[in-house]
């Protein structure tokens, strides 16, 4: 655990000098927010506010500014979407809505600053009640990118924040699990990229599961992360890596 906080802290302080007042992280090289970087960074300092004790106290104070500004961005999708490629030849720079990715780092940061100081979050409870899945997230299940924010929003349904009811829950998990995960295979298949999502989607789907999930699909979710498991293994190279494909290799 020490060497790991110590490895998180390394990474979490060399990235503070691009660290704005309002919370936003900016890039280094381009001077502006990109895809999802403010969500995590906020939540690699709640974590560290939360091993350090006394000494954490900037850590918290980071988290706090971070998780505000990433839940206006969310609450406001009018908001231009934040850089996400760049053409390496010209350096044209552009977005797409990735506001997704942003609610599981929410949920988690706001859990770990209510642990820290209640009163501190006391206030964004209304704003993280407020947000709609249809206005703010671009992708609906079974998309890959859909599992991010379902694996969110089991959190803020876990803290009696959501709007959605149990049964809209499974509705939406269902959408993976009827057509589109191989309990056999232990295996997710994107529609048109059969290989490209299987580890991303099914960490998510974990995810859920390991944060307490009991609702229609948990003997699903359960017999998943057993066949899944089989399948990673069965796939594994000599290094280490999975041979899977795109970015599920970094899962």
């Amino acid at each position: 655990m020490h060497e790991a906080l110590t490895i998180l802290k390394r990474g979490v302080d060399s990235l503070a000098p691009w660290l704005q007042a309002d919370g936003e992280l900016f890039d280094p090289i381009l001077h502006e927010p990109t895809q999802y970087g403010t969500p995590y960074y906020a939540y690699c300092n709640a974590v560290l506010a939360l091993h350090l004790g006394a000494s954490g106290e900037v850590y918290r104070e980071r988290a706090l500014k971070g998780l505000i500004a990433s839940l206006v961005y969310v609450l406001h999708p009018e908001l231009s979407p934040r850089i996400s490629s760049v053409e390496r030849e010209t350096g044209h720079a552009w977005g797409i809505n990735h506001r997704d990715f942003f609610w599981p780092a929410i949920l988690k940061t706001f859990q770990i600053l209510r642990e820290l100081s209640p009163l501190a979050v006391k206030g964004l409870e209304a704003g993280i009640a407020e947000v709609r899945v249809e206005r703010s997230f671009a992708e609906r299940p079974p998309n890959n990118w859909a599992s991010v924010w379902l694996s969110g929003e089991w959190l803020r349904f876990h803290e009696g924040l959501s709007p959605y009811s149990q049964e809209q829950l499974d509705a939406w998990l269902g959408a993976f699990f009827e057509n589109h995960v191989r309990l056999d295979l232990g295996f997710y298949m994107e529609p048109g990229l059969p290989n490209s999502y299987d580890l991303f989607t099914r960490y998510h789907l974990a995810d859920i599961l390991l944060n307490g999930y009991t609702g229609k699909w948990t003997e699903s979710l359960e017999t998943l992360m057993e066949t899944g498991l089989r399948r990673s293994l069965d796939v594994q190279l000599s290094d280490g890596s999975l041979a899977s494909a795109h970015r599920s290799t970094g899962q």
